[in-house]
């Protein structure tokens, strides 16, 4: 027969016993969140990268755009277009006479456009 000692060996033991396998299911739970979380993580970057590919090319294409525009605007507006210059009216076309005349007056034409520098 068992004794007392050995009996309260076995009971601590056991318990003991329960214990870990508590702290590990509670591991197991902790490992499976990290992984879960880290998992979302790649993905959610996986879907940035995706979605923002092609800014790059978008802003270029933008900053472009402008360009043409503020060249258009420039070579209409009445400071330097040709007018009746070649007997009929251009588009996109800049007197160079203007353009000189309006170099030695830049100071006055500095914020005329909206842009920092011509």
């Amino acid at each position: 027969m068992k004794t007392k000692s050995q009996k309260s060996k076995i009971l601590a033991t056991s318990s003991m016993l329960g214990q870990s396998k508590a702290q590990v299911k509670v591991q197991q739970m902790a490992f499976m969140l990290i992984a879960v979380t880290l998992f979302f993580v790649l993905v959610g970057m996986f879907v940035l990268l995706i979605v923002f590919s092609g800014l790059r090319e978008t802003a270029s294409l933008l900053e472009e755009k402008n360009a043409l525009f503020l060249v258009s605007k420039l070579s209409n507006s009445p400071e330097f277009s040709c007018g009746e210059a070649f007997h009929r009216t251009r588009v996109n076309c800049i007197d160079s006479d203007k353009a000189m005349v309006l170099r030695d007056h830049i100071g006055k034409y500095s914020d005329f456009w909206g842009v920092s520098g011509i």
